[in-house]
């Protein structure tokens, strides 16, 4: 596989990805499980519409996930997001917005690592191509003071040729419980 890093994040052509990669449904917005020498996990996968609401653009995807599914106090979470791009299109003004990224208590997080700001907006992506890009952050007692998720939301948006500009979002979620206490006879 052809990986170019480029400040942070990464360009990857992903002919070799399609030849490794197990068939992914053409489900939109839909959590995908793929398989992997670890318990399989859910990734969400989404496609990108126009403005209007019309129909999907075949071919180009937006993925965020996290590397665990579950999470306690203190540990360090990696999040990946990547725009993937299947076409023989050039797309242009590639662009990802951090939506948010909260709690279960709805507090706004701060992640601990994320690309540089010039990394997110005005990209080109060529045929066949990705962008990747890596997020971390570390679980806090306060995130586990009301058990449920946590929540890193992206959109993403670029230009087609011939289409115009479409749109994509996509959430990655960890689950946050607090740890039980052992009863004792």
């Amino acid at each position: 596989m052809n990986n170019v890093t480029m400040s942070g994040e990464s360009v990857i052509d992903t002919t070799e990805m399609q030849r490794r990669a197990p068939a992914v449904p053409q489900e939109t917005s839909a959590y995908v499980v793929l398989g992997t020498n670890r318990a399989p996990a859910q990734y969400p996968l989404a496609g990108f519409f126009p403005d209007d609401g019309g129909t999907e653009e075949a071919g180009i995807s937006l993925v965020h996930m996290a590397a665990q599914d579950s999470a306690k106090v203190g540990d360090l979470l990696t999040f990946t997001a990547w725009i993937l791009n299947a076409t023989n299109l050039v797309l242009t003004d590639v662009s990802l917005h951090l939506c948010s990224f909260t709690n279960e208590l709805g507090e706004q997080l701060n992640y601990r690592t994320e690309p540089q700001t010039v990394e997110f907006v005005r990209r080109t992506l060529g045929p066949r191509q990705a962008l990747k890009y890596c997020f971390s952050y570390v679980v806090t007692e306060r995130d586990l003071e009301e058990p449920g998720l946590l929540i890193s939301a992206l959109r993403a948006d670029l230009v087609m040729p011939g289409r115009g500009r479409v749109f994509s979002e996509c959430d990655a979620l960890i689950s946050v419980a607090v740890p039980s206490v052992l009863s004792l006879p």
